[in-house]
């Protein structure tokens, strides 16, 4: 009797760390995303306002404080965070369509490329503590087709956070 108590309760703990949670989305997995806004910054992360009503995710279990600057961006991106603890930090990049809402506030910056797509701009272990990181765009996107809407997702093991930007 013991021993199938114990193996049952072996199984039960395999089957449960196998499992993964529906609120953990990949950004492949992830429809082309639509922003409605975006949070204006300029190039030290300072906020100068907004444009529509972004729909952002900047604050997480592990992760707070997102910061990605300057919005609009030309070509050099700052991302910035406090991790609380070590672990793998993925930075991806997607191309995103523009809502209708905004349209009427900013015309002619819809995106050029309408493929979903995303790529990853980075995958480390991190530790604990802040972290600031720069990228540029032109070594990731063709230029002539840079300028438009992105959705910059920033993922850990258990969470994912989210920027919406505007490359010019």
């Amino acid at each position: 009797m013991k021993m199938a108590i114990l193996f049952a309760s072996l199984l039960i703990l395999l089957v449960s760390c196998g499992e993964k949670t529906d609120d953990i989305l990949a950004p492949s997995g992830l429809s082309s995303p639509i922003v409605t806004g975006i949070i204006v910054t300029d190039v030290q992360g300072n906020l100068l306002g907004a444009i529509g009503k972004p729909n952002v995710k900047l604050i997480g279990n592990n992760i707070s404080n997102l910061g990605i600057y300057p919005n609009p961006v030309d070509s050099i991106l700052r991302i910035s965070f406090d991790r609380y603890k070590a672990g793998l930090v993925n930075i991806w990049i997607t191309p995103a369509n523009i809502s209708e809402d905004i349209l009427t506030e900013v015309t002619g910056l819809n995106n050029l490329m309408k493929t979903n797509y995303n790529v990853l701009v980075f995958s480390q272990m991190l530790y604990a503590g802040h972290h600031t990181m720069e990228f540029n765009l032109n070594e990731y996107f063709n230029r002539a087709a840079l300028s438009g809407y992105y959705r910059v997702y920033v993922g850990t093991e258990d969470e994912l956070l989210w920027d919406d930007i505007l490359s010019i």
